[in-house]
């Protein structure tokens, strides 16, 4: 099940930066952002109506507390930043969206990969190395042989 989900959030992933970009050519980043953003903060508000009895259920049972609303309020602050600025590279008219996209979205792969190691005591293994490596290796030839 959870294949078919990556695949679809895949595809979610792969259009959505294209319409971005369409919007992001005739208005400035900084007024499409907020309307980006408060589209999403209408569908959270919608899932929060539908799922309020397991919103409800999760703080009875303690599990939404201080420690996970600071986590969830860092998660949002950084996605928040992370999507500003990536609203800025998209909407540039150097930006290449191939570029844009291997960077954003790819290389996040190795973060996980480095963070997960470290906060959940996951192991890398060498076959993981060589896959960072090569992802690396990958962004560097796509944007060293981008059309200028």
């Amino acid at each position: 099940m959870y294949i078919y989900l990556s695949l679809i959030s895949a595809l979610g992933w792969g259009i959505s930066p294209i319409l971005d970009k369409l919007v992001l050519q005739d208005i400035d980043y900084l007024a499409f952002t907020p309307m980006k953003l408060f589209t999403r903060g209408m569908f959270g508000i919608i899932l929060g109506i539908i799922f309020r009895k397991k919103i409800r259920e999760n703080i009875k049972n303690n599990k939404i507390n201080i420690k996970n609303l600071l986590i969830i309020l860092a998660s949002g602050t950084i996605s928040f930043l992370a999507a500003l600025t990536y609203y800025k590279a998209i909407s540039l008219d150097n930006g290449y969206m191939l570029n844009i996209a291997i960077i954003s979205h790819i290389l996040p792969i190795v973060v996980i990969g480095v963070l997960s190691s470290i906060i959940f005591k996951r192991k890398i293994t060498y076959k993981m190395i060589i896959g960072m490596i090569i992802t690396f290796i990958g962004i560097y030839i796509t944007i060293k042989n981008t059309p200028k």
